[in-house]
């Protein structure tokens, strides 16, 4: 994702669109600034820091950033142009860091299926 009018861009380990969805749905490349941002970034800080990009995330606007550091999963919300820590997810109300951190450690040592299965099963019980 870039932003020519920044003169930056960012690569992270995932992207999701959930409000925005509509806006991109279908599109094969995606256009920011004319695009929405991403509502959520996850980071994976498991080899490299993943917190200096931080300041690029909120320059472009991603609400939420999710960063999980192989122990534990952190939630940062943007608030007046800086991210603050939540102990909920804005995007996904409902699940907090303790919830996200043990459904990422499952994922480690259950067979892919079965923990879909569980993420699914989790967010059907905790509807936003």
């Amino acid at each position: 994702m870039k932003r020519q009018d920044l003169d930056r861009g960012f690569e992270p380990d995932t992207c999701i669109y959930i409000r925005n969805a509509g806006s991109i749905r279908g599109k094969r490349r995606i256009e920011l600034p004319r695009d929405p941002p991403p509502d959520l970034v996850i980071e994976v800080g498991i080899t490299s820091p993943s917190i200096d990009k931080m300041g690029l995330y909120s320059a472009m606007g991603v609400a939420e950033v999710w960063w999980y550091d192989a122990a534990s999963l952190r939630f940062f919300a943007l608030e007046g142009g800086k991210y603050s820590t939540r102990a909920e997810s804005a995007v996904s109300p409902g699940l907090t860091s303790e919830v996200a951190s043990r459904l990422f450690e499952d994922a480690k040592s259950e067979p892919r299926n079965v923990w879909i299965r569980k993420v699914r099963d989790w967010a059907k019980a905790h509807p936003a």
